[in-house]
């Protein structure tokens, strides 16, 4: 808990930089994003696309609600989601959540406080080949776990690329 709260206070004090984050290849812009409650209201200055626009100098910060304290972030359609990537104000990555048919997983230590599921709210995924390397979904839900607010600098999705390989075909 105690380095959470210190990669809040970085996060809040870092220096202004012009340090900007490029695309990758298969990212996925959201659309849009809902927090449980944008600090002070101010969606302009903390709202949660401010993670999603490649700039490093700003941030999307929560206060926490009584339904906790997350972000989820609209995709345009159901996309096979392979990996997200959350990222430190220096444009490194922070931590890195990887993607079943089942399940978005992460290893490093931090990830205890956080939880990211991927799974479609507004658009039926019906018929979609079963994948073991991605998972599908129209949205993406980052959690904090316990109390207290969430800052997020920086976030990429990115779907699989190229020709969907179903489960069956990897068995024959």
């Amino acid at each position: 808990m105690l380095i959470f709260l210190l990669l809040m206070l970085q996060l809040r004090f870092s220096p202004a930089n012009s340090a900007t984050r490029n695309r990758l290849a298969g990212e996925v812009v959201p659309v849009s994003a809902v927090q449980s409650r944008t600090r002070d209201g101010d969606e302009d200055k903390y709202g949660g696309l401010r993670a999603t626009d490649l700039d490093l100098n700003n941030f999307s910060l929560t206060e926490y609600g009584s339904d906790g304290t997350w972000l989820k972030l609209i995709l345009d359609q159901v996309h096979c989601v392979k990996e997200v990537v959350l990222y430190y104000s220096s444009g490194n990555p922070w931590l890195t959540f990887t993607c079943s048919q089942t399940e978005c997983s992460c290893v490093d230590e931090f990830c205890k406080y956080l939880t990211l599921t991927v799974y479609s709210e507004r658009i039926v995924a019906d018929n979609l080949p079963l994948v073991s390397e991605c998972k599908y979904g129209d949205t993406v839900k980052i959690q904090k776990n316990g109390g207290g607010s969430l800052g997020l600098r920086e976030i990429s999705i990115t779907e699989k690329q190229g020709r969907i390989t179903t489960d069956s075909e990897l068995e024959s």
